[in-house]
């Protein structure tokens, strides 16, 4: 089902307010319109200004439906002719362009399990779909026959335009203690090295939404445990890792908490919701029992999440692209087409190698069943030539000489069955002894062509070897002379240090002579003076006492 608009008055003006119309409209009629493809034709005039602009805005935004802005030039036919949901033929004829790639190959009566896995990227690889086709999953191989068929296509949902304010990571992947990032501005920008946990904060928006992390697909289908490990930090122990959004939506401010111990249920808002409803919320739409959650995770990651794997490259390409409208329209028209063609080619390729190494395989097998039947027929007529009992005992007597021989042990002189199969094991082992001697001497013989040139090179080294034994012991005699001359060297420098030390000692011997000698003098000058002193202080003692003997003799 396609709707046309018209611009009438402002181009973008116009546009907003039909496409919000048929937005509204597709929510009255919802019940009927789910069952069909949708997709918003939007006619301008072929000269306003800045038209290939506005078409990759428009047509490059493939959410809710596929949306076309068409020119109404002249002729009309060739002007409606872009849109890839119109015949390229007249409506009475075969449409020769079809809705979807799925679709078509439905109608080529391709299973609907083949043809999703097809065209629906990452649901099934080429390997697998290879391997289902030669296990028969899809039924036995048959020619494509297109028939007319209606399909269903449940068209995408609106989204509610919310603002993320903030983000706190506690004991999640890289971030350890917790820590709260303030995102609410129009851009924000998260840089630093590598390790730093940029990667992490885009895996801790992904869990606190969908309760996994869709950069490791590998570990979110996996068990609780698996996931709580790869989840949390590598330093963690007991402690629950947790992760809580700040949103605003509708003009409403929100709050997300979700844990990795119970990672399948979350807080919003204070109440305890499952992902199903998160999603809802996060979407802006409303989500049937019979959905899957699986394809709301896909969902959001696809409309709000954008990593470094997945970045928003379509939001650049609107503001700068500077491809026409009409390729721009096609790209988008035939892009399941041309997923659909290059898994299908490498499907067939596999297929055909599958093919090829199965005929290599029959041809090995049958050309061993004839070898078989080969045997079969040759002992079916040796047993009927050999019926005669005489005759056969003189075959088997002709059979142990020949084994005698050539060199074959005969143990026994019976001829029984028993006797038959040792004399052929004992062939069998001289036959392989004889084909691994053989094939020793095939390799000897396309060694022996090389044999001159070995020899050559033989000589050549031998005589390398010998240049250098003789460069290796002048070396050797060079280094004892060494060693020899080092050795006295070492003697005389041993000599040397002693004296050293001997006349170091004597000089500050000297030295100290020399700083003492002027004390020294002047010591023995003050001793000098001191002994003359002395001296006279003795004469005058001994004057005194004389003086003091002679009034007491007179006084007597």
């Amino acid at each position: 089902m396609a709707a046309f608009a018209f611009s009438n008055g402002e181009m973008r003006k116009s546009y907003e307010v039909l496409y919000q119309s048929f937005k509204n409209h597709y929510i009255e009629q919802r019940a009927t319109w789910d069952a069909f493809d949708l997709a918003f034709v939007f006619c301008v005039q072929p000269d306003v200004p800045n038209l290939d602009r506005f078409c990759s805005s428009v047509e490059t935004d493939v959410y809710f439906c596929r949306k076309f802005v068409v020119p109404l030039a002249s002729p009309l036919g060739t002007a409606l002719a872009r849109l890839p949901f119109l015949p390229l033929a007249p409506i009475e004829q075969q449409s020769q362009r079809l809705v979807s790639a799925q679709t078509f190959l439905n109608q080529c009566m391709v299973p609907a399990a083949l043809a999703e896995f097809l065209v629906v990227q990452h649901r099934r690889s080429a390997e697998g779909i290879a391997e289902d086709c030669a296990n028969g999953i899809f039924g036995k191989p048959r020619e494509l026959s297109p028939t007319v068929t209606t399909a269903a296509v449940q068209a995408d949902r609106t989204i509610a335009p919310i603002r993320l304010e903030t983000v706190s990571i506690e004991n999640f992947r890289a971030y350890r203690k917790a820590q709260t990032f303030t995102v609410g501005t129009d851009v924000t920008v998260l840089y630093g090295p590598n390790g730093f946990g940029k990667t992490s904060f885009f895996d801790a928006v992904d869990f606190a939404a969908t309760g996994g992390i869709g950069r490791i697909r590998r570990i979110e289908s996996s068990s609780d445990a698996i996931f709580k490990k790869a989840a949390q930090h590598l330093d963690s122990k007991s402690e629950n890792s947790v992760v809580s959004l700040s949103f605003r939506c509708n003009g409403s401010a929100r709050k997300l908490i979700r844990s990795v111990r119970d990672r399948k249920q979350a807080l919003l808002d204070g109440r305890s919701t499952d992902r199903k409803s998160v999603l809802g919320e996060l979407t802006g739409g409303d989500i049937p029992a019979t959905d899957r959650v699986e394809n709301f995770v896909s969902l959001f990651r696809a409309t709000h999440l954008f990593s470094q794997e997945h970045q928003e490259l379509t939001k650049d390409f609107q503001d700068d692209c500077q491809l026409s409208a009409q390729i721009v329209s096609r790209m988008l028209a035939y892009e399941d087409f041309a997923n659909a063609v290059t898994k299908a080619t490498k499907v067939r390729e596999l297929v055909q190698a599958a093919v090829v190494n199965a005929n290599k395989e029959i041809r090995e097998l049958s050309e061993q069943i004839a070898d078989e039947n080969k045997e079969l027929e040759r002992l079916a007529q040796a047993a009927k030539d050999h019926t005669n009992v005489e005759a056969l005992d003189s075959e088997v007597m002709a059979l142990r000489d020949k084994l005698a021989a050539a060199g074959v042990s005969i143990a026994s002189d019976k001829s029984d069955v028993t006797t038959m199969r040792g004399w052929r094991a004992s062939l069998e082992a001289r036959y392989a002894e004889s084909q691994s001697l053989g094939a020793r001497l095939s390799d000897l013989a396309k060694e022996v062509v090389s044999m001159p040139r070995l020899q050559a090179d033989a000589v050549a080294l031998q005589q390398l070897i010998a240049k250098t034994e003789q460069a290796v012991t002048e070396i050797e005699e060079k280094r004892v002379a060494t060693e020899q001359m080092l050795h006295k060297a070492s003697q005389r420098n041993a000599e040397t240090l002693t004296k050293r030390t001997e006349a170091q000692a004597q000089s500050e011997l000297l030295q100290w002579i020399r700083e003492t000698q002027p004390t020294y003098i002047r010591l023995l000058e003050k001793q000098r003076v001191f002994n003359e002193e002395l001296n006279r202080t003795t004469i005058t003692l001994e004057q005194h006492r004389a003086s003091e003997k002679w009034p007491s003799l007179l006084c007597a």
